[in-house]
């Protein structure tokens, strides 16, 4: 429970069938964890001049982490090969379960049922941002803002009818380059929280070495445990996240 967390009262509620939940973590969280040393010297070799990108990327996770769409906004990470985009989306993914993440492509939103892979799903990861001249542009945007924009969506799924809900999704999108979808209002622009990782690094293999080696936990060590705690902490004290706002030339921008 964040708001007792954040007052430093008991904050953990015992199991119950009176609480129904469609996402869960696969670890126990673990508040007396040391500082996540090999995470925070990690994001230091992508943005060591660059504060505002690692602040924008810390609110991200504790965005990602609430059951809040309200910021309706997008993640794109954009720089070369091995700049570590790899590993932020591993922690990630970690840090709040792969049972909670969807791997759509961009041209997978176009398809009939592309919105279908994304129901009860927190996280869409989008990990190589490519546009054939095949695909539906108009389209993918389109479902870019909806789903972003926390509208509701008439959602085909094979072999059962359709149904009408609002996704909780959160899309993250990895590239080399900026991928050119055509939106002539610019809304889709204003979505996008850019943050570029332009030094080619081998330091995220340490991390996820380092989380691998950790036998506390299976999927996720004790240091992304205690950042899990970390972030929650930081958006239930600042609910206006300012992930949304303009985080510097330097490496990030909105």
């Amino acid at each position: 429970h964040v708001p007792s967390f954040i007052q430093g009262g008991p904050c953990f509620l015992p199991p119950t069938p009176r609480y129904f939940t469609t996402t869960a973590l696969p670890y126990d969280v673990d508040l007396s964890a040391p500082a996540p040393r090999e995470w925070l010297a990690f994001l230091q070799t992508i943005w060591a001049d660059d504060a505002e990108s690692i602040e924008a990327l810390r609110r991200w996770f504790g965005y990602v982490l609430l059951p809040d769409t309200s910021e309706q906004k997008i993640l794109m990470l954009v720089g070369p090969k091995r700049s570590g985009k790899g590993t932020i989306s591993r922690i990630l993914t970690a840090v709040i379960g792969k049972q909670n993440v969807a791997g759509p492509t961009l041209a997978s939103l176009s398809d009939r049922f592309g919105l279908s892979q994304l129901l009860d799903k927190t996280l869409a990861v989008i990990a190589d941002a490519r546009l054939s001249g095949r695909s539906d542009a108009a389209v993918i945007a389109e479902r870019l803002l909806a789903v972003s924009g926390e509208d509701a969506q008439s959602i085909d799924r094979k072999n059962l009818s359709p149904i009408t809900c609002t996704l909780p999704t959160r899309f993250m999108v990895m590239t080399n380059e900026t991928p050119r979808i055509a939106d002539s209002s610019g809304a889709l622009a204003s979505r996008f929280i850019i943050l570029r990782t332009a030094i080619s690094t081998r330091a995220g293999c340490l991390v996820i070495a380092a989380a691998k080696a950790d036998s506390k936990t299976r999927v996720s060590s004790t240091f992304i445990i205690r950042h899990m705690a970390w972030i929650a902490l930081t958006c239930a004290a600042r609910p206006a996240i300012c992930v949304v706002s303009n985080v510097g030339s330097s490496g990030g921008e909105s």
